[in-house]
């Protein structure tokens, strides 16, 4: 029987897959804690590819966090958010980021089939959009921050102890 946490475990498999697939074509490189980067700039979508170190994502430009995007990391890749969203996402700690422009990758993806992946991909991207979604609407203050409690509680040591307790609010 296939349990709703094997589900998930496929569909971060199926990130990781599509991450490995796609690394021969990726220039990585290595960029200080507190660098930023756009998912929509100069009338570009960009996607980001994080192969070491972690990132806080956030919108808008007085920044509201968003969430975490850790390795094997990545984001934008849909190309889905609104320009008009101005998310980015902001190194942590030294970290090794690889960025192409949405069209390229789409592009890439279709040249080597990798639809595949790419869905299951976009299938753990909604999943996690609408569990965030749901927790953040809770009924009552106590459960939005329990949930949000558990999350971080999920996340990696240097990720978990990194964000205080005041920022769940918008995490």
């Amino acid at each position: 029987m296939v349990t709703e946490s094997d589900k998930g475990k496929d569909l971060s498999q199926a990130t990781a897959e599509l991450f490995a697939e796609l690394i021969p074509y990726l220039q990585f490189r290595t960029v200080p804690a507190g660098s930023r980067f756009h998912l929509y700039e100069r009338g570009e979508f960009y996607c980001y590819f994080i192969r070491k170190g972690w990132f806080k994502t956030f919108h808008n430009d007085e920044p509201v966090l968003i969430g975490t995007l850790s390795v094997p990391g990545i984001i934008g890749i849909g190309g889905a958010v609104p320009s008009e969203a101005r998310m980015f996402i902001q190194a942590q700690d030294e970290s090794e980021i690889a960025v192409s422009t949405v069209a390229e990758m789409h592009a890439l993806i279709d040249r080597l089939e990798l639809w595949e992946p790419m869905a299951k991909h976009f299938f753990r991207m909604t999943n996690n959009l609408y569990v965030k979604s749901t927790m953040l609407t809770a009924p009552t203050s106590y459960e939005i921050l329990r949930h949000q409690l558990m999350e971080l509680m999920k996340e990696p040591p240097e990720i978990r102890e990194n964000i205080p307790a005041a920022q769940l609010h918008s995490a």
